[in-house]
């Protein structure tokens, strides 16, 4: 919140010392000069980290300070000149610096933003309002399973889905359509279905063997297939068994 209000701060001091500037402290033939020095500065402090931001800065002062030291020595300004010189060279390092603190601050705030979302999304059980378990909860869930799996000598596999082969206009909708099936026909009592990569999902199939899988994989891509013309999409699918500890994709 601290962040936030300096930042909501920091951005008021800039529009009206930007405005004070136009309108007051530049002169008129020299007004492209300060906006494009303004605008090059902008681009800049976004595009380099912050580090290389500050030097950049230092050195925009330090060259603004020597070549208008030597504009000075050049023009042999008297002292009311110079005085108004060091104004202007006040005005123009005050922007520079709102503008350094304001585009870093901003980065800093995307960042936190971010990982708060990260945070969040590892807290929730499911993505968004479907009943589509997040990797983490997927993640949780399968280990406490697996362990149950093992201790009864049971068989199971891991079924990963991706959608990456698909057309990026569509991929969103499909994954909807297949999630939501997956949710819907695999046994919700036994079978847990995961968020896994980007466009990607997995199933746990506990106590199942080889003809299971198949069986349950047969029922699931038939249901899909009377919504989606499986011949126009690529969805590649692999199978993990989970006892023993191998990986064969399904055709």
């Amino acid at each position: 919140m601290t962040r936030k209000f300096s930042y909501i701060f920091l951005q008021i001091i800039q529009i009206v010392l930007l405005l004070v500037t136009i309108t007051y402290s530049i002169p008129k033939n020299y007004m492209i000069y300060f906006i494009f020095q303004y605008i090059a500065l902008a681009v800049l402090f976004v595009l380099l980290p912050r580090n290389k931001g500050f030097i950049l800065f230092v050195g925009y002062i330090s060259a603004l300070g020597i070549a208008l030291l030597f504009l000075g020595f050049i023009k042999k300004w008297d002292f009311s000149q110079q005085l108004h010189i060091i104004f202007y060279q006040i005005i123009l390092v005050s922007n520079g610096a709102i503008l350094y603190a304001l585009v870093y601050l901003s980065h800093k705030l995307e960042h936190e933003s971010i990982l708060l979302k990260e945070k969040i999304s590892q807290l929730e059980q499911y993505v968004g309002s479907t009943k589509l378990l997040t990797k983490n909860e997927f993640e949780t869930r399968s280990k406490m399973i697996k362990n149950a799996m093992i201790r009864r000598d049971e068989k199971g596999y891991l079924v990963y889905f991706s959608l990456n082969k698909i057309n990026k206009s569509i991929r969103n909708s499909i994954f909807e359509t297949l999630t939501h099936l997956a949710v819907t026909i695999f046994r919700n009592e036994y079978d847990l279905v995961g968020e896994w990569k980007d466009n990607s999902f997995v199933v746990l199939l506990q106590n199942t063997d080889e003809t299971g899988v198949h069986t349950a994989l047969n029922r699931y891509l038939t249901k899909i297939g009377e919504i989606i013309n499986l011949d126009e999409i690529k969805i590649d699918i692999i199978k993990e068994e989970l006892n023993p500890n191998e990986k064969t994709e399904v055709k």
